[in-house]
């Protein structure tokens, strides 16, 4: 005996990865990279090493409502914020300077995001235009590009596998697989 027709698209349904993008994901990365900030902060306390992506001060715009501004400015694909994660911390984890810090996240965040949609996209748009979203002027935005790069030694390109697994954590964080 086969199975019905609708028995099969309840379990395609049931069995179909989670993808889950747009403002409610931006949202929910900027809780969890509030949290990475936070746990940074009580784990190692001040002072950081400081380095290129250290700000003076930290920035007025919570890391939500900056995520959101860059969602919303950037015109870039969903994909490119997890892409965006997935180098960021690869960069973490590469040089001690690259701390992931109220100091530095909406840094990194703007120039990981912009990396990944030159990278990922079709369409991008020059970097005074991302500096302007982001609140650089042109020469910092260039500087955190080249140096963001040379950190990576140039690998930014992210596996699949990496994708669904940065993804998938995004999503488990809050309470979305």
């Amino acid at each position: 005996m086969s199975p019905k027709v609708e028995d099969v698209e309840m379990i395609k349904e049931a069995v179909k990865p989670v993808v889950w993008t747009g403002e409610d994901f931006i949202h929910s990365l900027g809780n969890v990279l509030t949290c990475w900030v936070q746990k940074t902060a009580a784990v190692t306390g001040s002072p950081h090493k400081m380095g290129r992506f250290h700000s003076a001060r930290v920035p007025p715009l919570t890391i939500t409502d900056y995520l959101k501004r860059i969602h919303k400015h950037f015109f870039c694909s969903d994909e490119c914020f997890v892409m965006a994660l997935v180098l960021i911390d690869r960069a973490s984890k590469t040089h001690p300077s690259m701390t992931v810090c109220d100091l530095t996240v909406h840094r990194l965040l703007i120039t990981a995001v912009m990396i990944a949609a030159k990278f990922h996209d079709d369409l991008y748009y020059s970097n005074g235009y991302y500096a302007k979203v982001g609140g650089l002027g042109v020469k910092e935005a260039n500087l955190l590009e080249s140096n963001f790069l040379k950190l990576l030694d140039w690998k930014v390109h992210v596996t699949k596998q990496e994708y669904e697994l940065y993804h998938r954590l995004v999503c488990q964080a809050t309470g979305r697989a």
